[in-house]
């Protein structure tokens, strides 16, 4: 490594914090997390998967977080205002609003600051791209066919009305 002295007294290896691609830890952390809460699904229910279906987020979930994220380093006290807010800037589904909002402002209150920090600079990130980038690998450690959707694709397959239980970094996930 054409150094010279004891590694023991040596310095720490420096990095530079912006040559850290945010993005991608949190998409190796989606894939992750949904492998092994997929893997759980499926040790507890002890069933044998013929397929297992992925559902990413609806973009109007990912503004609600996304917003409440903002909010939550900004100004907190405005967290509250969130339903009323986004129900005021006539988001796409006024009916399911309300409650995941509600969800979400808990959620984010009990989020540690660093991951909130780190989503709000990580910004947008295509999850759906992630999944099916990953469904072989998916394949090979479930030993199952994987799909992969988002939650308002128009040819959506979702016959258990899993896709609705989808939000921001947290796929929902329906086996067959």
């Amino acid at each position: 490594m054409k150094q010279s002295g004891l590694v023991s007294v040596s310095e720490w290896p420096r990095f530079e914090e912006s040559e850290i691609d945010t993005q991608s830890d949190e998409l190796e952390n989606i894939v992750k997390q949904t492998l092994e809460d997929t893997q759980e699904i499926i040790t507890t229910t002890k069933i044998t998967p013929k397929k297992v279906h992925y559902y990413t987020a609806a973009k109007w979930k990912r503004e609600v977080y996304n917003e409440a994220l903002d909010r939550a380093e900004i100004q907190p006290e405005t967290l509250d205002e969130l339903i009323r807010d986004m129900i005021a800037a006539k988001a796409p589904a006024p009916r399911d609003l309300p409650k995941f909002t509600a969800k979400i402002i808990k959620q984010i209150r009990t989020t540690p600051t660093e991951l909130r920090k780190r989503r709000l600079k990580t910004g947008q990130i295509d999850e759906l791209s992630a999944l099916n980038d990953a469904k072989s690998f998916f394949a090979k450690e479930l030993k199952t066919e994987i799909e992969a959707q988002n939650e308002e694709d128009p040819n959506l397959y979702d016959p258990k009305s899993r896709a609705k239980f989808a939000e921001p970094y947290r796929p929902a996930i329906f086996i067959e």
